[in-house]
């Protein structure tokens, strides 16, 4: 009985941790890179998958309804590669991203320092501060919550391996 109420806890704090997630992937807007519909496919297969699922887990956990430790761990497993290769993917675009930005920025901003004037009349110095955009922090936090889901999916697979 405690197990199966320490397996729904760990599931319900995934899915707690991808709806997170998705509130934060809502808010960014969805259609404010219109260039990277890839990442989009990655992040909403991702987040919905990493719902949907578990949720089915759960409901055979809760009606006690027994289901193959293999076909537990498959879909643990599959969840765990999935929001880790979302996290390192979104987390390394972004630094990539991040850090071109201000390299783009600062050659033209130690230029332009030398005169106020010319600072505010350089487009490269004014739009190197609105590039870092609420946006982008949330893809970053959006990949940190996806690593941490799925570090509790793998101790949700150690506690199912060392429970049978």
């Amino acid at each position: 009985m405690v197990k199966r109420i320490v397996e729904i806890v760990l599931q319900l704090t995934s899915i707690g941790l991808v709806i997170a997630a998705a509130g934060l992937w809502a808010g960014a807007g969805v259609d404010a890179r219109p260039r990277h519909r890839d990442e989009q496919t990655l992040v909403g297969g991702a987040i919905w998958s990493q719902i949907i699922i578990p949720i089915g887990l759960m409901i055979s956990k809760i009606v006690e309804e027994p289901i193959d430790i293999f076909v537990q761990g498959y879909y643990v497993v599959t969840g765990i590669c999935l929001l880790w290769l979302t996290s390192a993917f979104l987390i390394a675009h972004e630094m990539q991203w991040l850090s071109r930005q201000r390299a783009n920025s600062t050659a033209p901003m130690i230029r332009s320092l030398r005169s106020s004037r010319q600072l505010s009349r350089n487009p490269r110095v004014v739009s190197s501060h609105t590039m870092i955009s609420q946006f982008d922090r949330a893809y970053y936090a959006i990949g940190i919550i996806c690593f941490v889901a799925g570090a509790v999916k793998l101790s949700e697979l150690i506690f199912a391996i060392v429970k049978s």
